[in-house]
């Protein structure tokens, strides 16, 4: 699989959640954006846990998103890609990525399923939300609010003995940090970038996620074009065409051990 960089990319969102929570042991020493988050963290004189946090109901007043959208993966290699997301809020997710105006990679996410798909090389990972959702707690909405740097609501805590914490001030309401731990140890984070006002409401130009999966770091960024965001723009559903037999399906699991 080390040639499919279109599947490990858009994989990238799905193997952070999915490894956030697993329990594999002992985790090493925190890498890259997870040690940013945990000094963030530290740093920030606003830190609080996620049962004191209660953000602002405009968070949640959009009905949907187009942006382009820059994805680079920074470990455990150094990949990048540019695309397309869209968003519609609680129902859909869905990430196109173009190479010379051609679409060569997928994400599409439901409040049923997850999809990526690889259509140079006719690879796809298909996977329940309701499964990703019992091991992480988030629902689709948690999961594009926490995207864009506006989420509704804190995570749920103790999911399998994880504790969370947010850098988060409410003077200014912005937020710049999310950061995981399981036993004091950190084990995945979330960093924001410049936080822009749209005409639908502050918005985070950059979102960093990491996870520890194994002895590595998975970590993805993204970064959007927030000036040529086009919103509440989508009353329709995404039209998504589901991988054909053509297709050779990869298990997530698999995917992820194998970065």
């Amino acid at each position: 699989m080390k040639n499919h960089k279109l599947l490990y990319l858009c994989t990238l969102l799905l193997a952070v959640a999915a490894s956030s929570c697993h329990k594999k042991g002992n985790a090493p020493a925190p890498l890259q954006v997870i040690e940013a988050v945990s000094d963030s963290l530290q740093k920030a004189p606003t830190q609080a846990p996620a049962s004191s946090i209660i953000f602002p109901a405009t968070f949640g007043e959009w009905s949907s998103l187009e942006v382009p959208v820059n994805i680079r993966l920074t470990s455990p290699k150094s990949l990048s890609c540019s695309g397309r997301a869209t968003l519609v809020k609680g129902r859909e997710i869905y990430i196109s990525l173009r190479i010379f105006g051609m679409e060569v990679g997928q994400l599409y996410a439901s409040e049923d399923s997850i999809f990526v798909v690889d259509k140079f090389h006719k690879y796809c990972i298909a996977e329940s939300i309701a499964r990703l959702g019992a091991s992480t707690g988030l629902t689709l909405a948690d999961l594009q609010g926490y995207l864009l740097g506006r989420p509704e609501r804190a995570v749920p805590e103790g999911i399998g003995g994880i504790e969370v914490l947010y850098d988060w001030n409410p003077a200014t309401q912005e937020l710049g940090a999310v950061g995981f731990t399981r036993d004091g140890v950190p084990v995945a984070g979330i960093e924001y970038g410049d936080i822009e006002k749209t005409s639908a409401g502050p918005t985070a130009a950059s979102v960093a996620l990491a996870a520890v999966s194994g002895k590595s770091e998975v970590a993805v960024k993204l970064d959007y074009s927030l000036t040529r965001a086009k919103w509440n723009s989508i009353g329709d559903s995404i039209k998504f065409r589901r991988p054909g037999a053509d297709y050779k399906r990869i298990s997530l699991i698999k995917l992820a051990e194998s970065l």
